[in-house]
């Protein structure tokens, strides 16, 4: 069954199906926050479902409303022909943690995860509380319980693959140990590996010239991630953008890891050529 026959199902079978997704971390968070939130036994009612048209499409959002301006879990994912499901939205918050702005200016003006615009102040802030770029709260850590539960929601529905796109290395990496592989940019990450290595020219550039380019943070792929958010990568090769897509079958675990303190790891890389299915930028 489909995300297009989905729609067409019952509302009652959407959202149990679509309840089998979340995981019970994420239902014990919202009892903790306020009883109003918790759905009781089936918890289906702390839950928002949104199939749109033309029907290839499923947005989830827990709770139904948002709680302090945020949700504690946001989904979003499409099928995108050829039994492929991508999750184009993926936020899990922990919403007891600080919030810090780093998705608006102090005038409103959204940063589109700071791609658009940044606020300075709001990602130091969040930076020294052990944030990633693009997080406005710390996460649940539920997304080891979540994989698997996705994964079975994919085959259930006739699912093979699961794409996705990165917005930041830190996320990258962390996919890629649950995992992901590449599609698009695992070349470009070993580069980016090596070039944090010492006596990279990206571990150069850590020179404390911004506060997100601190060389004690070289080596975690958050304290990476802040510095390629930071525009470091144009000391690489002229190019700051960050484009990444990857992808996971139901089960398997790709093996394609890309963050090592060693860069000798991968002269000579262990994984075959792109195929020309990864040059066209998706799964055949």
């Amino acid at each position: 069954m489909s995300l297009a026959h989905l729609r067409h199902r019952p509302p009652e079978e959407q959202r149990r199906r679509c309840a089998a997704l979340v995981p019970q971390r994420c239902w014990d968070h919202l009892a903790v926050l306020s009883p109003r939130l918790a759905g009781g036994a089936d918890n289906e009612a702390a839950m928002r479902v949104i199939l749109p048209e033309p029907g290839r499409a499923l947005h989830l959002r827990i709770p139904a409303e948002p709680f302090d301006g945020d949700y504690c879990l946001s989904l979003d994912l499409e099928d995108i022909g050829a039994g492929q499901l991508e999750m184009g939205f993926i936020i899990i918050n922990d919403l007891t943690a600080p919030r810090f702005n780093t998705d608006r200016l102090p005038d409103g003006t959204l940063t589109y995860f700071g791609t658009a615009a940044r606020h300075y102040e709001a990602e130091l802030a969040a930076m020294r509380h052990g944030l990633g770029p693009g997080q406005v709260r710390r996460g649940l850590r539920m997304f080891d319980q979540l994989l698997p539960q996705l994964e079975t929601f994919m085959t259930d529905h006739g699912y093979v693959s699961l794409s996705l796109r990165p917005l930041t290395y830190h996320v990258a990496v962390m996919y890629e140990r649950r995992g992901f592989g590449y599609v698009i940019g695992r070349r470009r990450m070993i580069q980016i590996n090596s070039a944090f290595a010492p006596g990279g020219v990206l571990a150069r550039r850590m020179d404390l010239s911004t506060p997100f380019r601190d060389p004690a943070s070289t080596h975690t792929p958050r304290g990476r991630s802040w510095a390629i958010h930071d525009g470091i990568l144009e000391h690489l090769d002229g190019d700051r953008s960050f484009e990444m897509q990857m992808f996971k079958l139901p089960g398997v675990h790709a093996e394609q890891h890309t963050f090592a303190l060693d860069p000798r790891v991968y002269q000579q890389p262990p994984w075959p050529s792109l195929s020309s299915s990864e040059s066209r930028g998706r799964i055949a």
